[in-house]
């Protein structure tokens, strides 16, 4: 009888082993609007100190640097819908931008968006007002929304976070590949587990001197579309926790 409940008790006993989640591959996609490319990729530049609606986003070039005595600075935005599963994790990120003027020793910093100024509407223009579209004024035009900090998105802390993400020299033309920093690879893995598909960056100028200037091909660039501004990331995907059950 004793030995009966026994094996009784034995067969209603399991151990559970929970295995975590496992690493299985990582992988290397490029975003943007190259031909190549996944995901999307808009991009725009503002002015400080040079009062205007103009619109930039469908300027074939991203600039920074000093424009007729005003302050300029490139805004991107890169998207990877349906492109990174969730539960992702970034493990590098590099932004690739052809250089094709310059004509000071510029070094650009990159900055992430403060999310008051998230979600700026790319528009189309190229030197002109636009209703609807993101300016050197506004957020979005006609004062519809303005920037947190005011107009010319000038207000580091307000408009765009104090922590550096990447730099590269614009000193000269050509490929000019910016590798993010730990910094800039973690504002990645938070939009992700936030469930952000998208992330929105400032590309600020060391010198903003009378006529420094860096020029890049933009997203818009239509004579040679493989020389479109890039982001290339490497993320790791892994497998669901496994419970196995041994009696």
């Amino acid at each position: 009888m004793i030995n009966k409940f026994m094996n009784i008790i034995f067969i209603a006993m399991f151990v559970l082993l929970s295995i975590g989640q496992v690493a299985l591959s990582d992988t290397t996609v490029t975003i943007g609007e190259r031909p190549a490319n996944s995901g999307s990729c808009e991009d725009n530049w503002v002015v400080t100190g040079a009062s205007s609606a103009n619109n930039n986003g469908g300027s074939q070039v991203g600039s920074i640097g000093d424009f007729l005595n005003a302050d300029m600075k490139s805004i991107i935005r890169f998207s990877w819908t349906g492109v990174i599963p969730s539960g992702s994790e970034v493990q590098s990120a590099s932004i690739e931008f052809v250089v094709h003027n310059e004509t000071a020793s510029i070094t650009a910093s990159l900055y992430e968006f403060k999310d008051a100024n998230n979600d700026w509407p790319e528009g189309t223009a190229d030197g002109a007002a636009q209703a609807n579209s993101s300016c050197h004024n506004d957020h979005t035009y006609n004062s519809v929304q303005e920037w947190a900090g005011g107009a010319g998105f000038a207000v580091a802390g307000t408009d765009y976070t104090n922590t550096v993400l990447g730099t590269v020299s614009m000193a000269s033309t050509g490929v000019k590949t910016m590798t993010l920093n730990a910094a800039g690879v973690a504002a990645f893995n938070r939009r992700i587990i936030e469930g952000h598909t998208d992330i929105e960056f400032i590309v600020v100028p060391n010198d903003y001197a009378t006529n420094h200037l860096s020029q890049w091909r933009s997203s818009e660039y239509a004579a040679n579309t493989a020389q479109r501004v890039q982001l290339t990331l490497t993320y790791r995907t892994y497998s669901q926790p496994i419970v196995v059950v041994f009696p």
